[in-house]
C-alpha cells in the first residue's frame, strides 16, 4: 500500500492526500462510497472491478451489467473483474479508502486523449452504480441474479511479460491475433507475440492451457516499474 510507503514518490504523497480527503481509511469518518474512475489504452470496454471485502461492489457491478449490457457500450457487454481480497486494510487500491468502494475501468482510449464514447460509457456505468446506491439507501430491494460470471486475475496479478532489450523496452509486440481482443480465450500454442524480426512467439502454457488475456498492450504496462506485460485472467462463477 502506498500509505505505508515512504513519502518519496508522487504516488506515495498523493496516496496520503487522498486518504486525508476521503478517509482516513478504516475510520468512521471515511467516505461512505468511493468510486475510482480509470481509463485504459487496452480494448477492455466497460469493466467493473470489485473486491471481496465490499459486498456492495459486486452487487453494483452486477446491476451495471444488468442495466447496460444491451447497449453494447464500446461494442462490448460489461465485464466484471472480481478480486478475492477479503482484507480491506491490505487492499492497495484507492476505492478501499471508503466504507464501500469499487473501480470502473473503460477503454480503449489513448493516454491524454478525451473521447466522447469513453466518457459517455463511464458516465452511464457511474450513474447505474449511484442509482443502486440510492435505492439501497432508501431500503428498496433490487432483483439481481443469484450467480454471475466474473473474471479473476491470477494470484499476484500475474502477467505475460514480454521480452525486453538492454534498455528494458519491449523487444516484441502483442501478436495481431490478440491485439484489441481482450477477454478472448488464448490457448497453449496460440500466437502471443511478434518479435522485431516479425517472427511469431506462441503462448507456452505457463499459466494454464487456457487463459483470458486482459489489458492487452496497455500503455501503462510497458515497463517493469508499472508491472510489464499482459494481464492473465480466468473466468468463473460467483454467488
Amino acid at each position: 500500500s502506498k500509505l505505508d510507503a515512504p513519502p518519496k514518490t508522487v504516488e506515495a504523497r498523493r496516496a496520503r492526500e487522498v486518504d486525508k480527503a476521503l478517509g482516513p481509511k478504516g475510520s468512521d469518518a471515511a467516505a461512505d462510497l468511493v468510486i475510482d474512475l480509470h481509463t485504459t489504452t487496452a480494448n477492455m470496454g466497460v469493466t467493473m472491478i470489485c473486491d471481496a471485502w465490499c459486498p456492495f461492489a459486486l452487487r453494483a457491478a452486477v446491476y451495471v451489467k444488468q442495466q447496460l449490457d444491451d447497449q453494447l457500450l464500446l461494442g462490448q457487454d460489461v465485464k466484471i473483474m472480481f478480486n478475492d481480497e477479503q482484507d480491506k486494510e491490505n487492499a492497495p487500491y484507492l476505492a478501499s479508502v471508503g466504507k464501500a468502494g469499487l473501480q470502473i475501468e473503460v477503454g480503449p482510449t489513448p493516454q491524454g486523449v478525451v473521447r466522447w464514447d469513453v466518457v459517455d460509457a463511464t458516465k452511464r456505468a457511474l450513474d447505474a452504480v449511484l442509482d443502486l446506491w440510492h435505492k439501497e439507501c432508501r431500503g428498496e430491494c433490487t432483483e439481481l441474479p443469484d450467480e454471475i460470471d466474473v473474471y479473476s486475475v491470477a494470484e499476484g496479478f500475474t502477467k505475460l511479460s514480454w521480452p525486453v532489450d538492454e534498455d528494458g523496452f519491449p523487444a516484441a509486440v502483442p501478436h495481431e491475433s490478440i491485439q484489441d481482443r481482450d477477454w478472448s480465450l488464448l490457448r497453449k500454442g496460440d500466437p502471443l507475440w511478434r518479435d522485431r524480426d516479425g517472427e511469431t512467439v506462441v503462448y507456452d502454457g505457463a499459466f494454464g492451457d487456457e487463459i483470458v488475456p486482459i489489458f492487452v498492450n496497455e500503455g501503462g504496462y510497458y515497463y517493469a516499474s508499472s508491472g510489464r506485460g499482459i494481464g492473465v485472467a480466468q473466468k468463473r462463477r460467483v454467488a
